[in-house]
């Protein structure tokens, strides 16, 4: 497998990220480590521009359009489009799945989201 370097912020999402808690969670090595191994298995992700872009669309696909649209210079940031309750909604959201995934040992990235839908009680906003 070939090795796709991201950098964890920047993007949509914006460097420093506007998913705080999500930045802060990737700061520790051990968190990007393990989530990054997990992201390094989907041809997908050499579409983004950031992990953390990666990892929104992933886990929340409703951001999709804006993401790609934002990449295309056709649409704003993640910042001009949600308000700060949005925001902080999908930041909180994004951290607590991101540790459910560090918290148990996934073979794929498949494998970690079919189980999280399951067993977190998934709901899009």
């Amino acid at each position: 497998m070939d090795i796709f370097f991201l950098p964890a912020a920047g993007g949509l999402t914006g460097d420093p990220s506007v998913l705080v808690s999500v930045s802060q969670f990737l700061q520790d090595k051990s968190n990007f480590d393990k989530v990054n191994d997990l992201a390094q298995g989907e041809i997908s992700l050499q579409l983004y521009q950031s992990l953390i872009d990666f990892l929104l669309v992933e886990l929340m696909p409703e951001f999709k359009n804006d993401c790609f649209r934002f990449y295309e210079g056709n649409g704003k940031s993640f910042y001009e489009v949600y308000p700060t309750k949005v925001r902080s909604s999908v930041d909180e959201k994004v951290r607590e799945i991101l540790q459910f995934l560090v918290s148990r040992d996934y073979e794929s990235w498949e494998d970690f989201k079919s189980t999280y839908q399951t067993d977190m009680n998934w709901e899009p906003l």
